[in-house]
């Protein structure tokens, strides 16, 4: 059965309190925000609208592979702006084990960017750390989806965040 993770009311403060904090800390500084597909188009639009921020956009996509303990990454879609000696805001749905973060600062990192940060919608079981912030913390270890999360390809139109409870 569906339940609700996350109300959108809740997104909308959070995202909210997200951009304000870029704000502040980035203020009259000019940043390149860059979107992690596929899951965070819907918040990283909603962030994007409340950034009053000299800013540039672009997008990057990966695709993990996991192999017992050992997950490979194949990028499917890289950035094209220039990030050399720019702060650098990557944006995404969800941190979950830290590998796709790890990957996309490795591959970006040689590019040599002032500085990576990333910004996450939602983690689990994960306090932010000096190089990222974090909109809400899952204290379960719930598969979600919705709000641009998906569930094996679906529901990532859903306005709110949901998880299923099998323990019926």
């Amino acid at each position: 059965m569906r339940e609700l993770a996350v109300s959108k009311k809740d997104i909308e403060n959070v995202t909210k309190a997200l951009a304000e904090c870029l704000n502040k800390e980035y203020k009259g500084q000019s940043v390149i925000f860059i979107g992690v597909l596929n899951g965070c188009f819907m918040f990283f639009s909603d962030l994007m609208k409340q950034i009053e921020l000299d800013c540039e956009i672009d997008f990057i996509s990966v695709k993990s592979y996991s192999n017992n303990k050992q997950v490979t990454f194949e990028l499917i879609k890289n950035i094209t702006l220039n990030i050399k000696d720019k702060v650098v805001i990557l944006i995404d749905d969800v941190f979950d084990s830290g590998a796709t973060k790890e990957a996309i600062t490795g591959l970006l990192g040689v590019k040599n960017p002032r500085e990576i940060k990333w910004c996450f919608l939602l983690a689990k079981n994960h306090q932010p750390t000096p190089d990222c912030w974090i909109g809400v913390t899952l204290h379960q270890n719930w598969f979600v989806y919705g709000y641009g999360l998906d569930n094996n390809g679906k529901d990532r139109n859903l306005q709110e965040i949901y998880y299923d409870d099998n323990e019926d």
